[in-house]
């Protein structure tokens, strides 16, 4: 019988851990959209997470429906080595794909590995932009985003306000709405999304980060919510607008808007993956990524 050596006991993750992770994300900082405290925390019920130190790093595991898997360490301190040991603990609960989202920096220590397959997880990878070219979108690449903001202003006398506890209610309210109309709960990952917009506004007060609306007679028609990733690069979570044909545009309004009123003093904006969906993969390369963040799957070989 193989023997596997003892892992230290997981907790689920709650709002309690927020200091102890925005600690290690000030130690190390950053490049993946998922490591930030909001990030993990709305979306701990999707995914079931777990967390442990090891090795001084925060190991985390995910569970969302019937898989298991790690994501990279958090740290500095014997990564390679605690990649390995997380990639034992999966071999002792018989799951697959041992490792997601690791950055090339991690992937890189297993290239020379024959045990270890290191692919890229394209569907996964993270699309950056350079946060003043969305704010100005200038030049012929952006001339359909300035063409449907200025049709938007033209029908549309609205209010761009930053988001405030007062105001969340609203916000829950077009959640709703769309969500209504998008049958969230057919599609487990929408449904998980909802349920992660629903945590990230009811713990605004508590998780810090920025958000802002756009209100159109009283009523809130477009939300979003973003917060630092890094020193020079921002990451927005969550983006949603009204499904009402008259309201078109409002997603480059408010993408353009939040950018320049909260954070204009970071050089890029990270707006996460596309999750290998068709549609949003064209519209995120329609405002011209300066790079992507890659990201890996570790994968233990037989």
């Amino acid at each position: 019988m193989t023997q596997y050596p003892k892992f230290p006991d997981f907790k689920e993750l709650g709002i309690e851990d927020k200091a102890i992770f925005d600690e290690y994300f000030k130690r190390y900082p950053p490049t993946i959209s998922e490591f930030t405290f909001t990030n993990l925390f709305i979306w701990r019920h999707y995914y079931n997470f777990k967390w442990a130190i090891l090795n001084d790093n925060i190991a985390i595991m995910a569970s969302p429906e019937e898989e298991s898997y790690f994501f990279p360490p958090i740290g500095s301190n014997k990564i390679k080595e605690t990649v390995l040991e997380c990639i034992t603990y999966s071999e002792s609960t018989g799951s697959g794909e041992i490792m997601k989202r690791v950055p090339e920096n991690v992937a890189k220590l297993f290239s020379d590995e024959d045990k270890i397959k290191t692919e890229l997880d394209r569907d996964a990878s993270d699309y950056v932009y350079l946060l003043k070219n969305l704010v100005e979108l200038q030049g012929s690449k952006y001339r359909s985003q300035r063409k449907s903001i200025k049709q938007f202003r033209r029908q549309h006398e609205f209010e761009y306000a930053s988001l405030t506890k007062e105001i969340v209610p609203g916000c829950l309210e077009l959640q709703e709405d769309w969500c209504n109309v998008r049958a969230c709960y057919d599609d487990p990952h929408i449904a998980g999304e909802d349920k992660a917009i629903f945590d990230a506004l009811s713990h605004f007060d508590i998780l810090n980060f920025k958000g802002a609306v756009i209100i159109v007679e009283e009523k809130i028609k477009a939300f979003t919510m973003g917060e630092p990733l890094n020193a020079e690069t921002l990451v927005v979570h969550i983006e949603k607008g009204s499904h009402e044909r008259e309201f078109r545009g409002i997603y480059a309004l408010i993408n353009k808007l939040f950018l320049e009123n909260e954070w204009a003093n970071f050089k890029y904006v990270n707006r996460e993956q596309d999750t290998g969906e068709e549609g949003l993969r064209k519209a995120k390369m329609l405002y011209h990524p300066e790079f992507m963040v890659d990201k890996y799957l570790l994968t233990q070989l037989s």
